[in-house]
């Protein structure tokens, strides 16, 4: 909705079209049929949402807002967008109204307490909703074919006949031309997907019901052999498909899912997920466009770290390209770039560390808006570094082997990876685990969980093969035996998860502390960068000195030190004692 400019286009004063809104009203767009005029004409109606007759909802995307065209809303010349008029021009029936709710009009773009309020109620408007039309745009780039095929779609054989779609080279590219439109990069298109009692896309005068597009969107992703092309345009028609079958979702969850989709005004990055997340976290975040985009993201980070009484919100701060005028703990939802490889984004509800050992945090009053207080303390301290995977010469045949070489050698410069590792076991399992950062994949559920020894063993076996030569003895020949009948059993779930693993290393790079210890951190970490343990931290995090503050370097994993055994140690060592960390 309000991911738009913030314009009105009506050519008289905005008090002729619009009338104030008491709570829980909205205004609803009666569109007249084509038999009527051959003018779009249509007229406002104020109706109390919760009594509200039978209306439809438009999700669409404003286009280019410098080419309008004139409608007639209550006898009031009125300009919206070319699509939009598009879009009007054919929800139009031929002998009866329609009653609409679209954004653009029916919201006053100029109040910006009106976009406030009534974006509280887009979970409502679009769960009322008989039906959400999203409107992909007119009949071009031979849309029609890609529309007809999945219109055509045999209910009793869906699978097959979305299969053959697939088979038919006819169809892909206007396929893919479909699923490059605008309308799917939007924001706010994922709770009115979310949301709709039903759903039916119309591209031109075409139309197909969203449950058909899901049949093709499951098999896109059966096919181990379907082009990547095809696999990149359905993971977001995929993610929308899950979404609609599993609400509420943390906000956290739906941030990472979507994190590329696109917002006009950078504060609907967070108001614009707000109708499909639990009822405590729209309590907390109040959408306020009286607020800078600062204040927004400000608010949102506090309220999350106070409602989920974690810092999982600070896993997503793309440390490695910080912004300028932003504070390094704020994540700059601008961005579509977050980095992929974060500890718990993976799945945000999966629990798998406990670095602060369930501990809440206190992150103190807001009384800057660039400082966050948070209570920990400085554990350990980086004094070496490995490369990080863009250092890497990537015309090298495999780069991500040659990360692991050159991360093995690092660490077999101070000891044998065969010694005994400070935490317990082997500097060469903690060596392994530290890669995976001890997160391994369920085939069942295709979940990340902790690993197990097994987990371990496929991951070495699987980096030895692209190192070759392979070793001789005894114990890696049973171990290469166990991991090729595994792979065997199901070589699609271990290519993807390998693929998975490998791409994570991209954001991070291999450490060593001068107690000992081996982990992975953020590309923009430095050696003397301090490894702390804030309350509330499921993982440790990277700090640097600034004078009397810290700047947050992201989170980092560090092995033997991931379930509590900081904290453990907290009353037992000299020198260690909880502090207040202002940072910056």
């Amino acid at each position: 909705m309000a991911s738009e400019p913030v314009v009105s286009f009506a050519k008289s004063p905005c008090s002729l079209v619009y009338n104030g809104l008491l709570p829980r009203e909205i205004r609803l767009l009666r569109l007249n049929s084509f038999s009527f005029s051959s003018e779009v004409e249509c007229s406002l109606e104020i109706v109390k949402l919760d009594d509200a007759p039978p209306f439809e909802a438009l999700s669409y995307c404003w286009g280019d807002i410098s080419y309008t065209r004139e409608i007639i809303v209550s006898s009031t010349t009125f300009a919206v967008t070319k699509n939009l008029y598009a879009a009007l021009s054919e929800l139009r029936y031929p002998n009866k109204s329609r009653l609409v709710w679209i954004d653009a009009i029916c919201v006053n773009q100029q109040d910006s307490a009106e976009r406030s309020q009534q974006v509280q109620l887009m979970h409502d408007i679009y769960s009322f909703a008989e039906r959400v039309v999203a409107w992909l745009g007119g009949n071009y780039d031979e849309s029609q074919i890609a529309m007809s095929a999945i219109s055509g779609l045999a209910e009793d054989l869906l699978s097959e006949t979305a299969l053959m779609i697939f088979q038919d080279e006819r169809i892909i590219r206007p396929l893919l031309n479909l699923l490059k439109r605008p309308w799917w990069s939007r924001v706010w298109i994922v709770q009115e997907v979310a949301l709709a009692k039903r759903i039916t896309v119309m591209c031109g005068s075409a139309t197909f019901d969203w449950e058909k597009f899901r049949s093709l969107v499951d098999i896109s992703f059966k096919q181990p052999d379907m082009e990547l092309d095809v696999r990149k345009s359905m993971y977001t028609p995929l993610m929308l498909c899950e979404f609609r079958e599993f609400l509420p979702r943390p906000l956290l969850c739906v941030i990472q899912a979507f994190q590329r989709q696109e917002a006009t005004d950078p504060r609907d990055k967070i108001y614009g997920f707000l109708g499909i997340v639990p009822e405590m976290e729209r309590i907390l975040i109040i959408p306020d466009y009286n607020l800078s985009v600062k204040e927004v993201y400000v608010h949102f980070t506090r309220s999350i770290i106070q409602g989920a009484s974690n810092l999982n919100v600070l896993s997503i701060v793309n440390v490695n390209e910080p912004s300028e005028d932003f504070p390094s703990w704020l994540c700059d939802f601008r961005q579509t770039n977050f980095e992929y490889g974060n500890l718990f984004m993976v799945d945000p509800e999966v629990k798998s560390y406990n670095a602060s050992s369930n501990s809440r945090p206190d992150i103190g009053i807001l009384w800057d808006w660039d400082v966050l207080d948070v209570e920990g303390f400085l554990w350990d301290e980086i004094i070496q570094l490995g490369d990080s995977y863009d250092d890497i010469d990537q015309a090298l045949p495999n780069p991500y082997i040659s990360y692991v070489k050159d991360g093995k050698r690092l660490l077999e410069e101070d000891q044998p990876m065969l010694s005994e590792y400070i935490a317990g076991g082997t500097r060469e399992d903690a060596f392994w685990r530290t890669l995976i950062q001890d997160q391994w994949m369920a085939p069942n559920t295709a979940r990340f969980r902790r690993a197990v020894q097994d987990d371990v063993i496929l991951f070495r076996v699987m980096c030895a093969f692209m190192m070759p030569p392979l070793p001789r003895d005894p114990d890696f020949v049973r171990d290469a035996t166990f991991a090729k009948i595994k792979i065997q059993e199901n070589p699609s779930f271990f290519s993807d998860l390998w693929a998975k693993k490998m791409s994570r290393l991209n954001a991070w790079r291999l450490l060593r502390t001068r107690k000992g210890y081996i982990g992975l951190c953020r590309n923009a970490a430095k050696v003397g960068d301090k490894i702390s343990i804030l309350l509330g931290g499921e993982a440790p995090f990277v700090l640097r000195q600034e004078k009397d503050n810290h700047r947050f370097v992201g989170e980092c994993y560090v092995h033997g030190i991931m379930d509590g055994e900081a904290m453990s140690a907290l009353e037992e060592e000299d020198g260690l004692a909880l502090q207040m960390l202002h940072l910056c």
